[in-house]
């Protein structure tokens, strides 16, 4: 399936979500890909930024030591994270799964992001969260 992706990327690399597989491969134990994830993940930010329908999981990806080391990553998901606070305030809990699997670097940046656009909006995820 790494290949399949790989091969996609290279068919279509103008499509945002062709880098976001390889960057999902790419942060796997064990991985085998030649691809890192901060590059990946860079490349689906730079095609396809506006695409808020990728942020849960592009959130989820970034939002790992690994990722959110890298400054222009930070950056980027902080931005978009933002953006999806503001125009789909109702779906905040999408991006549950990336918060409960970051470590504190990431949780800091989703939480920076989302009370810079409405406090109540971190409430809820963490209420939704205890939902389950």
């Amino acid at each position: 399936v790494p290949a399949a992706a790989a091969h996609a990327a290279k068919l279509s690399p103008h499509d945002s979500r062709n880098w976001l597989m390889l960057a999902f491969f790419a942060q796997l134990p064990n991985s085998s890909s030649r691809v890192s994830v901060v590059d990946a993940l860079k490349l689906s930010y730079y095609t396809g930024s506006g695409n808020l329908s990728l942020t849960p999981v592009r959130a989820q990806i970034a939002l790992q030591p690994s990722a959110i080391a890298d400054d222009e990553i930070k950056t980027f998901v902080a931005l978009e994270i933002q953006q999806f606070a503001a125009r789909a305030p109702s779906q905040i809990a999408k991006l549950g799964p990336a918060y409960t699997g970051a470590k504190d670097d990431g949780r800091e940046v989703i939480e920076a992001a989302i009370t810079a656009v409405n406090p109540a909006l971190i409430v809820t995820l963490k209420k939704s969260l205890e939902r389950g």
